[in-house]
């Protein structure tokens, strides 16, 4: 293992006496890898010309003389230097053979640091779920105070399942080089709002996640990465609500419609079989009464009064013990008379023989046609647990505030109902505790419900639970080391898991622990705080704050906290979401004195000036936003009168404010909290890595869309340009056209040419040949030039047809939370003719289609 931040020990301590003797500032010697031991190694580091990681790996050991074993694997070049190799050789690692370069190492697939473990879907809240395992100690770029690296996860779907896979796009998640037990879980999520299909449809797309170690994998569903690998799952989409005709087409029993009072085509709330129903339903298939019948069957097993029973023989009857006889003390051994339980007597017995009809009482009516031995049902029940065959839960992983199990459902049927039903349940409940001991705490409960669907997939069906968790209190700076929290998941099918009870065994479904990390910050503090997560869909601590006269103050530097992008110096533009979420303790209710209010307020940054004459603006926006508990259920948010929303809790996403913004400039952000009582909450808008915070941040705003341009000049005859454009456009097959543009921008991030119809265009494509290009200039105004044939190491015409040639220009904007830039575009038409292609005028004049349009040749000679 490599040393770094959170280690301690032996090791640790001869490391600080090293450095201590060489002049470096560690500190008291305690053997704690702390934030100045870490400072020191990185100044040793720079002094020796080696990385400056502040992390201590054998090459940083052999230069100071440490004598440590390390027990694994050193982080092999072509991982250490992975960005470098590629920038020098696309092709180094031979993954894109398409190139023209030579490979030099052959690498595809490697999982030897992180593995892409489960890919799930939660139905009801419209998000994938992707959970990446991190292997190793080291070899992520660098400890939890730096930015280290980035795991990224790109989606497709199949949605007929014939290998048409669509891009879905990016998520990502960032990791660092963490001292401790392994693996570590994390997930990375993508929203997937598909078109709801008739409930008697069942739509069951395939997914196709690749994974990709701080590379974007490419939008080709084939490629496999470097570091990293690709999975595919199954997934189920939440179906419409059924109609009468629905419920009748899936061959319902008839009692489960009778009593519905709705249109024929009107939707009507799924109907929940009744165990009874179920068992009709299930009977002459595989599926055993006791999974059919299993919520009401299992009342009966766990009902005190059958406790040790033999229920295949016997049963306790009304009757047989009356609550009013008196009950002697059983301490001190009682006397012969009374005994406490009397031996039996002829009349009456205690226990009765029973006759053959007596059997223990269910709560449901068993249809007379259904052949059941209740005892024998009973029988089977009390023998089955931590079943597996229907449903099992593979993995959980954990992202800022949210929890996930991922598990498959393996089975066509025996899930209490198809899809215009209600289904049943699955329950996964959650504990932790930190990874160096203590006892389990109880963190909540998820559910998402599952169904009969007889086109299941060979391999199941991956679904994903989500629950919103608090683990704040695990939380601490990033020079103290990483937060590593124990996680104990239990999938429970019809059965929620007692939350007292972390080693209850299911009796259909499975339990499973995993390690995960609590993101680095100000310790908990004891009266609870609102924090912001995001604001425009980047971390706040990724906007730069200082110094407020810089131009680039305010701008995003850092990776998306949902979605694959990095933004450098990016400004904000359009909608800006601000996210968060309360901790260190807050559980609010959804209203009354312990609901959590809050305000979220902007104005322009205008140091020295009052706040009468620069007053803050509300974000009062209404918008809508769903919850895990609730995800069907749109709920619409609004501000009283003093401005301040209500907490929805357990909310997707994390939404707390929509803020739509038309101005450029430099921003101040705060946001306000109290209790539902009005008892103030502290807030945090900026929360960095190290423990500091901030309750006010700046944003840049630029709402400025870019100056787009493109005109058609001429023709280029050999190597001279400036031959005249025909009239009205016209030219020939094997002309070289000519023209200028302009593009820019005070943030311009990029432009791109297009031709269209480009199926016509047999690969043209228009070239920018400004002396110096204009992005390099930071904008301006350039020329282009688009030849019509060509023999440059392949050969091409373009077809005669007409065209267009445009241009967008782009800047470097997070516009509506993505960095997509703000965008403006031109164009121009022209057409192209064969060299028999003559132009006729109005006066059916003969033209000498060389592109003049006039009834000479005189100008031919530039027209080509």
């Amino acid at each position: 293992m490599h040393l770094t931040l959170g280690a301690d020990g032996e090791a640790v301590q001869q490391l600080q006496e090293l450095l201590a003797e060489r002049g470096y500032d560690v500190g008291e010697i305690d053997g704690e890898y702390g934030r100045r031991t870490r400072d020191a190694v990185a100044s040793f580091q720079r002094e020796q010309g080696l990385e400056p990681t502040g992390s201590v790996g054998p090459d940083t050991a052999e230069e100071l003389d440490l004598d440590v074993d390390f027990d694994m694997p050193a982080v092999p070049p072509e991982r250490a230097k992975y960005k470098q190799l590629l920038a020098e050789n696309p092709n180094y690692f031979g993954n894109h053979p398409e190139l023209e370069y030579e490979p030099v190492l052959d690498i595809t697939s490697n999982t030897d640091f992180e593995e892409l473990t489960y890919v799930g879907y939660d139905p009801a809240a419209e998000q994938l779920e992707a959970v990446v395992s991190v292997k190793r100690d080291h070899g992520y770029g660098g400890d939890l105070c730096t930015d280290g690296s980035v795991e990224f996860v790109r989606f497709f779907i199949d949605r007929e399942r014939n290998g048409d896979w669509e891009n879905l796009g990016v998520g990502s998640t960032r990791v660092h080089d963490l001292p401790g037990p392994k693996p570590v879980a994390y997930t990375v999520t993508l929203e997937l709002d598909e078109d709801e299909q008739p409930c008697g449809e069942p739509y069951l797309p395939r997914i196709r996640a690749v994974l990709s170690w701080n590379s974007k994998p490419k939008d080709k569903p084939e490629k496999l990465p470097v570091w990293g690998n690709r999975l595919d799952a199954d997934i189920q989409i939440e179906p419409q609500w059924p109609t009468i005709p629905d419920l009748v087409d899936t061959a319902l029993p008839e009692s489960v419609i009778d009593g519905i009072d709705a249109g024929e085509g009107d939707p009507v709330d799924p109907p929940q079989l009744s165990p009874s129903q179920s068992l009709l339903t299930y009977q002459n298939t595989s599926v055993p009464p006791h999974r059919g019948g299993f919520t009401a069957f299992k009342s009966v097993v766990r009902e005190p009064a059958t406790a040790g029973l033999d229920l295949t023989t016997s049963a306790l009857q009304p009757g047989d013990i009356s609550l009013s006889d008196p009950v002697p003390d059983p301490i001190p051994i009682p006397d012969p008379e009374p005994e406490p339980v009397p031996i039996p007597e002829p009349e009456p017995d205690p226990i009765p023989i029973p006759d053959p009809e007596p059997v223990p009482e269910v709560p449901i009516d068993i249809p007379p046609e259904l052949d059941i031995e209740i005892g024998e049902v009973l029988e089977n029940l009390d023998e089955t647990f931590e079943n597996t065959g229907y449903e099992e839960l593979g993995c959980v992983g954990y992202r800022s505030g949210l929890l996930t199990g991922v598990f498959t459902v393996k089975r066509p049927a025996g899930y209490s109902g198809g899809l215009c039903t209600q289904g049943s349940t699955e329950y996964v409940a959650f504990w932790e505790k930190d990874v160096s001991g203590g006892t389990w705490n109880y963190l909540g409960t998820g559910s998402v419900n599952v169904y009969d669907i007889p086109s299941i997939p060979g391999d199941g069906l991956q679904y994903a639970v989500h629950l919103p968790v608090d683990l704040s209190h695990h939380r601490q700076p990033c020079h103290d080391g990483p937060s590593l929290v124990r996680i104990r998941a239990v999938l429970s099918w019809e059965d929620k898991p007692p939350k007292s009870n972390p080693n209850f065994a299911p009796t259909w479904g499975n339990h499973h622990e995993t390690i995960v990390q609590v993101s680095p910050g100000a310790e908990a503090i004891e009266e609870g705080r609102l924090a912001v997560g995001s604001v425009g869909n980047i971390f706040p601590a990724d906007v730069k704050q200082t110094p407020p006269d810089a131009d680039d103050t305010g701008t995003a530097t850092g990776q998306a906290v949902m979605g694959g992008f990095q933004a450098k110096q990016a400004p904000f533009g359009g909608l800006v979401t601000i996210t968060g979420r309360p901790m260190d303790g807050i559980d609010p209710d959804a209203s009354g004195a312990d609901a959590l209010k809050y305000r979220v307020s902007v104005r322009p940054y205008k140091p020295g000036v009052s706040d009468a004459a620069n007053p803050w603006k509300r974000v009062s926006n209404e918008f809508t936003v769903r919850s895990y508990d609730a995800p069907r259920i749109n709920r619409r948010m609004q501000v009283d009168s003093d401005g301040f929303y209500t907490y929805v809790p357990k909310v997707i996403n994390d939404v707390l404010a929509k803020w739509y913004t038309s101005d450029d400039g430099l921003y101040e952000l705060k946001v306000e909290a109290k209790r539902g009582d009005g008892d103030p909450v502290h807030t945090d808008v900026v929360f960095e890595p190290d423990g500091t915070t901030d309750r006010k941040m700046l944003i840049r705003l630029d709402n400025t869309d870019p100056t787009a341009s493109i005109s058609i000049t001429g023709v280029k005859s050999g190597s001279t340009s400036g031959g005249k454009a025909g009239d009205c456009g016209f030219f020939k097959v094997g002309n070289t056209i000519e023209g200028t543009f302009r593009a820019d921008d005070k943030r311009l991030k990029g432009y791109s040419f297009d031709l269209d119809p480009d199926e016509e265009a047999d690969d043209a494509s228009v070239e920018e040949t400004s002396g110096t290009k204009v992005l390099d200039r930071g904008g301006g105004d350039g020329t282009w030039e688009l030849k019509t044939d060509w023999e440059n190491g392949t050969v091409g015409r373009m077809n005669p047809c007409g065209y267009t040639v445009s241009m967008t220009v782009y800047d470097n904007t997070i516009v509506n939370n993505h960095y997509g830039g703000h965008h403006s575009g031109d164009s121009e038409g022209f057409c192209l003719l064969a060299a028999n292609q003559k132009i006729v005028t109005g006066d059916d004049e003969d033209d000498d289609g060389n592109g003049s349009g006039s009834d000479s040749d005189e100008d031919s000679s530039n027209d080509g």
